[in-house]
Formats: C-alpha cells, sequence, structure tokens
C-alpha cells in the first residue's frame, strides 16, 4: 500500500491537487439505533463506502445503508441504489440492492428502509460521481436479521484524486491510505 506520505513523496503536484474527504460512524452493534453518515462530495469524482468488521471478526456483520442519497448539483435527489457501483467487494455472500441477503425489507433495529444496501463487512463500494453531486447521505447499521450478534464501522469518502489512485478507509483514525487500484475488488 502507498500511504498518503509517499504519494506525496513521489508526486508532489498529484498528492496537493487531491481532495480526500471522509466520515465514519461509531461502532454499531446488532440492536443499536441507525445512525447518519452525511458527507460533502461536491466536485467529487467518487463515493467510496465501506463497512469494516468492528474490530471482532465478520460474524453476522449484516452491513446496511438506509435510503443512501446523493443530491446533485441540480437539486435532484438520487438513490444510491439506482446507480451501478464501479467496484464491488462484499465479505460474505452478495451485495443486495434495496433488500437483505434473505429477501426481506432493510431494517436496522426496527427501521425499515424502502432503498438501499445490504453489503455484509467486510465490504467495500465505489460509485464514479463526475463532479455531478454535492452531498451523500444514509442511515448506517447492522441489519436487524443478526439480532443482537455482528458490529461494523461504516466509512464513506469522497475524492478528486488521479486516476490511478483510489482512496481505501481503513478506519484507524489515522486517515486513508492510497493504493493503485484496489486489489479484490470486482469492476461491473
Amino acid at each position: 500500500r502507498v500511504t498518503w506520505d509517499r504519494l506525496r513523496g513521489a508526486s508532489e503536484k498529484a498528492a496537493e491537487d487531491s481532495d480526500i474527504r471522509s466520515q465514519a460512524s461509531s461502532v454499531l452493534r446488532g440492536g443499536d439505533a441507525p445512525e447518519t453518515i452525511s458527507l460533502d462530495v461536491t466536485g467529487a469524482d467518487r463515493l467510496w463506502i465501506e463497512a469494516d468488521d468492528g474490530g471482532d471478526g465478520y460474524s453476522a456483520d449484516q452491513a446496511v445503508w438506509g435510503d443512501p442519497i446523493l443530491v446533485k448539483i441540480s437539486g435532484e435527489s438520487v438513490a444510491l441504489s439506482s446507480l451501478s457501483p464501479s467496484c464491488t467487494k462484499v465479505g460474505w455472500g452478495d451485495l443486495c440492492i434495496d433488500r437483505d441477503h434473505w429477501k426481506a425489507p432493510l431494517r436496522v433495529a426496527g427501521t425499515v428502509f424502502k432503498t438501499g444496501l445490504w453489503a455484509h463487512a467486510p465490504s467495500r463500494l465505489a460509485y464514479e460521481l463526475g463532479g455531478e453531486y454535492l452531498r451523500f447521505s444514509a442511515h448506517v447499521g447492522i441489519g436487524s436479521q443478526a439480532g443482537a450478534g455482528g458490529s461494523a464501522r461504516f466509512h464513506a469518502g469522497s475524492s478528486i484524486l488521479p486516476s490511478s489512485v483510489t482512496p481505501l478507509p481503513l478506519g484507524t483514525g489515522k486517515g486513508y491510505f492510497l493504493q493503485e487500484r484496489t486489489p479484490g475488488c470486482s469492476r461491473k
């Protein structure tokens, strides 16, 4: 992996011209109320959303991104689940759109979401934004099917980066690491 400092040393101009914004939730456990992530994506090329395993392994880590919305520069709201990710990595099962793995509505601690994503942690999804959006928001939490099990920390990041570099939020509080493309992340 190439750290931000290494990228800066390798290409001072690329690093200075890059803009990375991010937000993370606390570690959420099965039964916890959903938290809201809201991120400025103005001018961003890419949106990355990720759920890690909460630091205790990936058993029952049913990560739900409830009612994820992108707001266009025009003010129009677009459901993230209506867009195709450019990169998908899911820890178990498949990425599920507007339902959970068992084809049930997306639910976190009794809150039901009409739209959203179910991606078992550890998971990472990328969306190409093309500078067309202002804001991303979503309600995040562990799917109700997990009961009291499961945990995850949710991350959202937007970037304006050279095309050869991809942000990878690690959830360590140390910011972003960067690397050339993303091994294990399939392109759709």
